[in-house]
């Protein structure tokens, strides 16, 4: 087990050096954002010990390779071809001491090694998973997520193509971040499923069977940078964008969680 979750890190960690000198190369850090998904589908893949035989881990490797080129696929085509600057960037690495070059190196690996993390569930989803209630639910969260983090996505380039400041319709009247919220709910459902493996008695080697609670690390971990890191710094820069309808915008949505708006904005 500590043989694989190492090569994954190896693996990953000469992928995002790869990643540090192209975001170099066209002086944009945000190609991260691209090669996140991708990096984790390679770390997934790792652990899993390659490509799956059996039905459900085929299909749940099925559902993680789709996730992954979506992702990166949108990211590439709306943020970095565009050559789009994400501010968040911008905003973190104005902190730094030193040389910004050596910082985001670091930042890239420190992303590497949450990819890795992220795709634990994988450890445990090997060849000989066989259908059960959990990962049957963890199978339909994760396809539930593709869909409407996709559908939230569609949505908001709707609402700036439309040069709206703020996206008040769909899935972003009941939540300020949809996307995020569907993003965690398709990593519970892998969780489930890593997860569940720990109920059969049908693996090579059973020892593993002890520490599939490892799965559980991959939607906790996500949902702590979620909800400390990235979505606090998302709404910090777009209060400093849009001042008063942003704040608005918090006082009558839900911020996480999809809820029943408090009240109804005048569109903007």
């Amino acid at each position: 087990m500590i043989e694989s979750i190492m090569l994954a890190w190896l693996w990953v960690a000469g992928v995002m050096i790869l990643a540090w000198c192209i975001g170099l190369w066209i002086h944009n850090p945000s190609v991260i954002d691209v090669f996140w998904p991708m990096t984790i589908l390679l770390a997934s893949l790792i652990l899993a010990g390659g490509m799956a035989s059996g039905l459900i881990s085929q299909l749940l490797q099925l559902l993680l390779l789709l996730w992954s080129l979506r992702l990166a696929g949108y990211l590439l085509f709306k943020r970095v071809l565009p050559h789009h600057l994400d501010k968040r960037y911008t905003y973190i690495s104005s902190s730094w001491d030193g040389s910004k070059k050596i910082g985001f190196f670091l930042h890239f690996q420190l992303q590497g090694v949450l990819a890795v993390v992220i795709a634990l569930p994988f450890l445990f989803i090997d060849h000989h998973l066989s259908f059960n209630f959990f990962n049957g639910i963890g199978l339909l969260l994760v396809l539930i997520g593709i869909i409407f983090e996709s559908v939230a996505d569609v949505q908001l380039i709707g609402a700036k193509e439309q040069g709206l400041t703020l996206c008040q319709k769909g899935l972003w009247q009941y939540s300020r971040h949809p996307n995020y919220f569907f993003e965690w709910i398709i990593w519970l459902g892998f969780a489930m499923a890593g997860w569940s493996a720990s109920l059969q008695m049908t693996l090579r080697d059973e020892r593993i069977l002890d520490f599939a609670w490892l799965s559980l690390c991959s939607p906790v971990l996500l949902l702590a940078i979620m909800l400390k890191v990235t979505i606090p710094l998302t709404e910090k820069l777009s209060i400093q964008a849009k001042g008063s309808i942003y704040r608005q915008y918090q006082q009558s949505t839900s911020m996480f969680v999809l809820l029943p708006p408090k009240k109804r904005l005048p569109k903007t």
